[in-house]
Order: C-alpha cells, then structure tokens, then sequence
C-alpha cells in the first residue's frame, strides 16, 4: 500500500484529516494526509488547525511533517501563527503533550519576534 500512496489522487482536506487519527501512525500515511491539506488557503487552514493541533497528539516523533507544515504556515501568516500559539499555549498544562507543544512554540516564537511583541501584551493582559 506504501507504494501506491504516490499515485493516489489527493484527498479532500477534511477527507484527509481523518488519516491524522491515531489509527494511522504510519509516518508515510500522515505525510501523505499533510501533503493533502498543503493544498488548503490561508483562510480554510484557520478552519482546520484546531483539528489539525490535536491531530499532534498522535504523532511518534517531535519533527514530523506535520509540525513543519504548520510551523511554516504560521510563519507565512501572521493570524495563522497568531492561532497556532494560543492553541498550542491552551495544551501546555497537559503534560503527554507539554514537551511537543512547548518545542514548536519555541521554534514558532524564535522565528517570529515581531509577532511576539504583540503575543506579550495579550499575555500581560491575560495575567492581569
């Protein structure tokens, strides 16, 4: 089947997001469903990354595709990059993901400074 992922025709992003599921740790088969989702505007991506952050749960290793893809959409866009932090920063208190989560919002933060000015005032105003 491995083989055969290359011919496939791509897959509806929501189609491809059930392949995300746990049920299919296959690093090929998720780079595949990435691959599908790649194909997404800026604005439709908003409506899957809350499914998509999740979907980092089930991953086997800390650098996948799918942490690339969403590292490098949210460094392209700015609102994207603006819900991929609070999604993220939301999960940080559980600690199966805690480490997962806390590298890509480094790796986000360390690419994105002049975002993080902005992210640092609503964070004053949260702990106020």
């Amino acid at each position: 089947m491995l083989s055969l992922l290359p011919q496939w025709p791509k897959l509806p992003p929501a189609r491809a997001l059930e392949l995300l599921d746990f049920a299919y740790a296959d690093a090929a088969v998720r780079s595949y469903a990435v691959d599908c989702v790649r194909q997404v505007s800026d604005d439709e991506l908003l409506l899957y990354l809350l499914q998509l952050v999740q979907a980092l749960k089930h991953e086997s290793y800390l650098q996948c595709e799918l942490v690339d893809f969403l590292i490098e959409r949210a460094l392209r866009n700015r609102r994207i990059g603006h819900f991929l932090f609070w999604h993220l920063r939301s999960e940080m208190h559980v600690p199966a993901v805690s480490v997962r989560f806390g590298l890509m919002l480094e790796a986000y933060c360390r690419g994105a400074p002049d975002h993080m000015k902005l992210l640092a005032r609503q964070q004053d105003a949260l702990n106020k």
